[in-house]
């Protein structure tokens, strides 16, 4: 019985080993397999694909607020540049600024009280 006994001790001894040579090896070669898929993304011949119901509502959400965003800004642009015509006895062209005012301000309003469709399911 004591040879067996030294039998299994030392397969059990040997597993240990094997396994933590294993380990060891594993540990060692993650940081390069890690660089190495780091840089695979960098250069973009990685592609991960997220298809997420509740991000593509999120992204309609946040393009049309940088839409509306732009809008706001050319409107207000727009009309600036109109109040500083007035402001200079230039009636005609601040009536033109007006117009492309009014104009930038349609699309504003039009982004802001228009309800994105919901996705098809």
């Amino acid at each position: 019985m004591a040879p067996n006994q030294a039998d299994a001790s030392s397969s059990i001894i040997e597993q240990l080993s094997r396994r933590a040579s294993s380990f060891t090896n594993i540990s060692l070669s993650l940081p390069q397999h890690l660089e190495g898929t780091l840089t695979r993304l960098e250069q973009g011949d990685l592609k991960m694909r997220v298809n997420s119901v509740e991000a593509n509502r999120e992204l309609r959400q946040l393009n049309r607020l940088v839409r509306c965003l732009i809008y706001t800004i050319l409107f207000s642009t727009f009309f600036l540049s109109a109040t500083q015509f007035v402001l200079a006895d230039s009636l005609r062209v601040a009536a033109c600024f007006f117009c492309i005012a009014l104009f930038a301000l349609f699309f504003v309003l039009r982004q802001l009280f228009t309800q994105s469709k919901p996705a098809a399911r």
